[in-house]
């Protein structure tokens, strides 16, 4: 899954849109998501985190 990264929380926390909600992700650094940036849905079709 691509991540759209918008800013970074007040805490160092990696903010994204997904699904159009801001997801903050504690404990999780930005190589993180860089490197898993692909997941499946279960549904056979990749998700993306494009910002809506």
């Amino acid at each position: 899954m691509v991540f759209g990264i918008l800013h970074v929380g007040p805490k160092d926390m990696p903010v994204a849109r997904y699904g159009g909600y801001e997801v903050a992700f504690p404990g999780l650094n930005l190589g993180d998501i860089v490197k898993d940036s692909r997941v499946s849905d279960g549904s056979g079709s990749e998700l993306s985190g494009r910002a809506a």
